[in-house]
């Protein structure tokens, strides 16, 4: 459901792309025909930044040609999608992505090791003691995102 999603979601909104992924990942969205949906495009192996840097969202929001405040990041880490981007004054939706809980199971080597990361990962704070990052919405599925999206206060400019 994720091409319906975001045919749906670019009739109102410019939408990027923030990801640490190998370069390959522009030509698996292109070959998938998703890639035409976004504006921006900040793959961490192109840009030899990666996030959580904060330059790395500084190079997508000047991309974009978008303020922070005007934007909202939806990842599936509060440690390198939602802390840094509210660090910069941008919304965030969380997607929270429990594979295990929704019975996925990995099939390649590369799925058990995405998989093994998201049980790792924080769903509250940045790791850091006493420090509390909370997104402004979470969502754990694709068709949950536009309502997110339409109950957080923003610029839609």
């Amino acid at each position: 459901g994720a091409e319906a999603v975001l045919r749906n979601l670019s009739t109102s909104y410019k939408l990027g792309v923030a990801a640490n992924k190998p370069k390959i990942c522009r030509k698996a969205l292109a070959t998938a025909g998703l890639l035409d949906y976004f504006s921006v495009v900040e793959i961490s192996a192109e840009r030899n930044l990666s996030k959580p840097d904060p330059r790395f969202f500084k190079g997508l929001l000047a991309e974009a040609d978008c303020m922070p405040a005007e934007a909202i990041m939806i990842g599936d880490r509060i440690d390198n999608d939602i802390a840094p981007a509210k660090g910069l004054g941008m919304h965030s939706i969380w997607f929270d992505l429990d594979p295990v809980a929704h019975g996925s199971v990995a099939i390649s080597d590369r799925e058990k090791v995405f998989i093994d990361s998201l049980s790792r990962v924080p769903s509250r704070g940045t790791g850091h003691p006493g420090e509390e990052i909370a997104p402004d919405a979470t969502v754990t599925s694709l068709a949950q995102i536009l309502d997110a999206i339409e109950r957080i206060p923003h610029d839609r400019d």
